[in-house]
């Protein structure tokens, strides 16, 4: 498992991302200008970081 989290989230601080990566000892990746959408906002860079959470 891999927690990816939105630099410029305005809905949930990049804090609790980290805080959550934490509690599972899995890997944060923090999208560097991304808000909460990242998916929408840059949908290859999205598609990307879920292939590599499976490799």
């Amino acid at each position: 498992m891999k927690v990816v989290w939105g630099e410029k989230d305005l809905y949930i601080n990049k804090e609790m991302g980290k805080e959550f990566a934490e509690r599972l000892q899995v890997e944060l990746t923090v999208l560097r200008g991304m808000g909460h959408f990242p998916h929408l906002q840059n949908p290859m860079l999205a598609i990307d970081e879920v292939r590599a959470a499976f490799r």
